[in-house]
């Protein structure tokens, strides 16, 4: 039946939804939850970016987990189904597309609670687990399970998050020494092929949970600052990241494929977490950078209090 399903869907194919889902199906891509999340740690909550990317990991990571377990086939691996675009890896279900989809979603609407955002939001999740029937990249039941698991895990995991209160910060604690653990089970198991870019995960979540534990510390980067200095942050941050993510390659070796990727991931999540927010400070670009403008207009008012002070005597 679910197969019928997709064969009915995909009956209408054309050009144009081709496109627009090959596009709009991003939504519910890791990357694009990376971005969001890096953008609010940049520039607006840094808090609430390094807690939309620990409830994510955690749910993707659950996501993982059942794939493994049911090791269900794509649909495009069907007769009569074709996979618009680039085949998906992996299993199909659950969705962890219209899972993305879901997290950002609640995360977004259980902070903000705006009718409108939680109205967009919730029709950008549903559009998403239609785009991956469209490609014939899952069935009915994965994105059903997918978006279900999205809303439970995100609500869920965020409720646990904020029960650290104000020392969210002390989650590497258990996030870091765990992150290693499995790394070497991987890597001595020689099960790397059957985790998937579990390595990759490993080495950004460590890195994330040292990164704001250092800048929370020691940075103290004030996010908030003039609307100029946000755009010049994004595009600075953005680039020095994915260069140097791609610098790495050259000069990491190679040889052993788990330990690289884990450290490719570790270094440019560190950069991202840590030395990025450490670099706008220094270049003046946080709310803190705004404080000398602000003292020279302070002592400006105050000499003009004293000569029309001294006027009126």
């Amino acid at each position: 039946m679910e197969v019928s399903i997709i064969q009915h869907i995909q009956s209408v194919r054309n050009a144009f939804l081709d496109g627009f889902f090959l596009v709009f199906t991003q939504l519910g891509d890791e990357l694009f939850f990376i971005f969001v999340a890096v953008l609010l740690y940049w520039c607006f909550d840094k808090r609430f970016g390094f807690k939309l990317i620990n409830v994510y990991l955690l749910g993707a990571s659950c996501i993982e987990g059942i794939k493994s377990l049911v090791a269900r086939p794509r649909p495009y691996t069907y007769e009569g189904i074709v996979s618009v675009g680039e085949e998906t890896g992996g299993y199909s279900f659950p969705s962890g597309h219209s899972h993305s989809a879901a997290n950002l979603s609640t995360q977004l609407s259980y902070k903000y609670r705006k009718l409108p955002l939680i109205i967009s939001v919730a029709a950008a999740s549903v559009l998403v687990a239609f785009s991956r029937l469209y490609l014939g990249q899952h069935f009915l039941s994965d994105v059903i399970v997918g978006l279900a698991l999205g809303i439970g895990f995100a609500l869920l995991f965020s409720m646990l998050f904020e029960l650290l209160g104000d020392k969210e910060e002390y989650v590497v604690l258990g996030v870091f020494p765990l992150c290693l653990v499995i790394l070497l089970i991987i890597v001595f198991t020689g099960s790397a092929q059957s985790t998937g870019n579990v390595q990759n995960v490993l080495g950004g979540y460590s890195a994330v949970a040292l990164g704001y534990f250092l800048e929370k510390r020691y940075v103290k980067l004030d996010v908030k600052t003039k609307w100029y200095f946000q755009i010049i942050k994004i595009v600075a941050g953005l680039a020095i990241t994915l260069a140097f993510k791609e610098g790495l390659k050259l000069i990491i070796p190679q040889t052993q494929a788990v330990l690289y990727h884990f450290v490719r991931y570790f270094l440019t999540a560190l950069v991202a977490s840590f030395a990025v927010p450490w670099l706008f400070k220094v270049l003046r670009l946080g709310g803190s950078g705004n404080a000398p403008e602000k003292a020279c207009e302070s002592g400006n008012d105050e000499e003009k209090a004293v000569d029309e002070s001294a006027e009126n005597e």
